[in-house]
């Protein structure tokens, strides 16, 4: 029995609501694939529309997290439906490509995560992204659910199509998003859950749990749990 498990079996008792779910990003947060994916939109539109590329990667990257459709939209400053029709052109441009590459220790955590809580994952990419990148690593198993941008916009809507997935009229007062972008951020939030912020350089955000790697969010997601525990929720 992991450890995760020990803290189910000796508080989950009562009224008291523990975490059950988790939520994670991809890019940036799983994989290492945002600066590739910015040069290749930065390309894109450096031959479509004559844009200086390496405002378009700054912009792209500065502003992940976000879907691609809603990022195109700002920046082209054109209506969905034409930017949805530019976004599918990238997200098959990006299916072609190289898939990212995970960091170190994540695929291993994802796994043993999965034994304790059930695991969702929402991207501003594609589904078929993401659901490529979860099966050459044999995990897409452990996720109960996989929601890019092409099928819905990313935001509050992935954690509502979540909840009615597991059925769980609680399903936000049991829920972690972990992330790695300022939208991610402004998604929980607006939920009103707890996150956990992901990034390689010191944190760049002032927020409450930060960490170097998905691998080592277990002593986060143990605060949170025992937050959880003393507030009776």
């Amino acid at each position: 029995m992991s450890g995760f498990s020990l803290v189910f079996s000796c508080f989950f008792i009562g009224d008291c609501i523990m975490i059950r779910y988790l939520v994670f990003d991809l890019d940036g947060t799983l994989i290492r694939s945002q600066g590739r994916v910015s040069s290749l939109v930065a390309r894109f539109f450096e031959e479509r529309f004559w844009l200086d590329p390496e405002a378009t990667r700054y912009y792209f990257h500065s502003t992940r997290g976000k879907a691609l459709i809603a990022q195109i939209m700002e920046y082209l400053q054109i209506q969905e439906d034409e930017a949805r029709k530019l976004s599918d052109e990238i997200y098959a441009l990006i299916l072609q490509t190289k898939k990212g590459e995970f960091f170190p220790g994540v695929v291993e955590k994802i796994k043993e995560l999965s034994q304790d809580f059930k695991l969702f994952l929402s991207t501003g990419n594609s589904t078929a992204f993401a659901k490529e990148n979860l099966q050459e690593w044999w995990i897409l198993n452990c996720f109960e659910l996989v929601v890019g941008s092409d099928l819905l916009i990313k935001g509050v809507e992935h954690l509502k199509l979540f909840s009615e997935t597991v059925g769980d009229p609680n399903f936000l007062k049991k829920v972690v998003f972990i992330w790695d972008g300022e939208n991610d951020r402004d998604i929980a939030q607006q939920a009103g859950i707890p996150f956990i912020h992901v990034e390689e350089e010191p944190c760049s955000f002032d927020v409450p749990y930060c960490v170097v790697s998905v691998a080592d969010i277990s002593g986060p997601l143990a605060q949170i749990i025992n937050e959880k525990m003393g507030s009776g929720f």
